[in-house]
């Protein structure tokens, strides 16, 4: 690797405010307030790795990566394969930057939109194959909408030998009043309150509470099952303790948008009409080890992610994620993920293990298609994935 590892970056879409803009621009030109989030990290006043050449595959007329690109004198390619050998026979960058995130694209039958991330991870594959060299690709967001895409991407990544990080923000951002699991403990129950869309905003979710028990003693077991509650069977699900309603307290009172004590009322319709006429929504797993995680979708209660996780001894920890308090300044939030991005192509090393994202990337996946059954316990013997934090 040079001195100066150089970037492509492979994007759906950049328009202000997107995916690509609030991790592009100001990796090119850091805020001053990024210093607070580690941005650019202790010692240097610039990224130790430059941006070098971007593909971007929709350009409409909101488009802004135009104009930062002509700012910083950042080329722009008409393919993918252009942008990752600088318009050259072969690779010709140290790693890439795939943001498959915002764009005009069809929902399938799930309810989920159907991003390229697995076709624009093939090409860029198919450029490391005819140049003989591979380098460390890092995934904005969950893998695929396709369970079978999700898994032939970190096949793919171990077949061919390249470092591959996939996930999104939550897990970096932290908690407003920090705090860390002992890797020794061993955990009971999980709860995690979310809000927003389902797909989008239950994905955050799983992988916010994923990486907390995951870092539980024995580390993660994989998800034996899963059932979805809905509206009535919401509350009767409740009332039954399919999930402990102590810890529904506490990650609900921990929340910083807290809308009060009565969740019941202070409700708010679905973002999403599909879900308003069985609403709320509770997805509940079951993993191989015994451990119960419940994540419950409340509009209207916060627009916080916020959770609670009970161990073997009774003792309860609750804490609400920091990104809503780091959205007034271009998503500050993303300021530590460029540090956490930045440091995985430098060493190809993930911040968290792939087969994490992996886990959740088909544990959303399986709870849309289980959200058509509602009551109904459906075994999901794919998400039979194990993994450890502390390996």
């Amino acid at each position: 690797m040079s001195t100066r590892p150089k970037l492509a970056v492979v994007t759906t879409m950049f328009h202000k405010n997107s995916h690509s803009d609030v991790i592009v621009s100001r990796w090119l030109e850091p805020l001053p307030t990024d210093r607070d989030f580690g941005w650019p990290i202790a010692g240097h006043d610039v990224p130790r790795a430059d941006i070098v050449s971007m593909h971007i595959v929709q350009v409409t007329e909101r488009d802004t990566g135009h104009e930062v690109a002509k700012k910083h004198n950042l080329p722009l390619y008409a393919t993918v394969r252009e942008a990752l050998t600088l318009g050259g026979d072969e690779l010709a960058v140290d790693g890439v930057l795939l943001i498959g995130e915002h764009g005009d694209y069809p929902l399938n039958e799930w309810h989920q939109k159907m991003y390229p991330r697995r076709e624009l991870f093939d090409e860029i594959v198919e450029v490391f194959n005819q140049s003989g060299r591979c380098v460390p690709v890092f995934n904005d967001k969950h893998l695929s909408y396709d369970m079978d895409s999700a898994m032939h991407m970190v096949e793919t990544a171990n077949q061919l030998g390249f470092p591959l990080m996939a996930g999104s923000t939550l897990p970096v951002g932290g908690f407003i009043a920090p705090w860390e699991l002992a890797p020794t403990t061993h955990l009971k129950e999980g709860v995690a309150i979310f809000y927003g869309s389902f797909e989008a905003y239950g994905y955050h979710s799983i992988e916010f509470l994923q990486s907390v028990v995951a870092g539980r003693a024995g580390g993660e077991s994989g998800i034996k099952n899963i059932t979805v509650y809905r509206g009535d069977g919401f509350w009767e699900a409740l009332e039954n303790g399919v999930w402990s309603e102590e810890l529904m307290q506490a990650a609900i009172k921990c929340a910083a948008t807290c809308a009060g004590d009565n969740y019941r009322e202070n409700l708010l319709p679905p973002k999403q009409a599909e879900f308003a006429d069985n609403w709320p929504i509770a997805v509940c797993f079951e993993h191989n080890d015994g451990l119960k995680t419940a994540h419950l979708l409340l509009d209207g209660q916060q627009t916080d992610f916020s959770l609670a996780v009970e161990a073997e001894d009774g003792t309860v920890h609750s804490g609400c994620s920091r990104l809503s308090q780091n959205t007034d300044v271009f998503f500050a939030h993303f300021a530590q993920f460029n540090a956490v991005i930045e440091e995985f192509v430098m060493t190809g090393k993930p911040n968290l293990p792939i087969q994490h994202t992996l886990l959740c990337t088909l544990a959303i996946a399986s709870t849309l298609r289980a959200a058509a059954t509602p009551g109904e316990k459906i075994e999901t013997p794919r998400l039979n994935i194990a993994y450890g934090l502390h390996d």
